[in-house]
């Protein structure tokens, strides 16, 4: 997934829950574009697909891929603001019936990332000088993920 259109897609999707929250634009139908830009995600899924996919055409890929090495900062920005989104706008989500999805697509990357630290102390990633900004932005993943399940399961990143 290229950082430039996750960047784009996040700004899209923060923007059109605004527009949910504020009621500034009635005419044009937001919820719609926000269970686009959710689909988006699912779209970008890589590995052992779950039963719940809704994007069909999609099927499980790169299997093996990154099992040597794994680049995450993207994807860990990603996390973290999608999650930071849920908990800022749950309440929207859940009247588009939107939450479960954007959970489930925080879950997807969170588990990812528990996957990828298998003890403590150590965080795959890739080699170079990013290593200090993936294991800083895995962990603000963590951080928001774990208040966004709060509500819903918050034994999910502490066990």
């Amino acid at each position: 997934m290229c950082s430039t259109s996750v960047l784009g897609l996040i700004s899209m999707m923060i923007f059109i829950l605004f527009l949910l929250t504020t009621g500034a634009v009635s005419v044009l139908d937001y919820g719609a574009a926000l269970t686009k830009s959710l689909l988006y995600y699912e779209a970008q899924r890589s590995g052992k697909l779950p039963p719940n996919q809704r994007v069909l055409w999609r099927g499980d890929s790169g299997l093996q891929d990154g099992s040597d090495a794994q680049f995450g900062f993207p994807m860990a920005f990603t996390v973290t603001v999608l999650a930071w989104s849920t908990v800022e706008f749950q309440s929207q989500l859940e009247a588009k019936n939107e939450l479960s999805n954007a959970m489930d697509a925080i879950k997807r990357g969170t588990d990812y990332f528990i996957k990828a630290h298998p003890q403590p102390d150590v965080l795959y990633g890739e080699d170079g000088d990013g290593d200090s900004d993936h294991s800083s932005e895995a962990a603000a993943a963590f951080a928001a993920a774990s208040v966004a399940f709060k509500p819903s399961n918050p034994t999910y990143i502490c066990n």
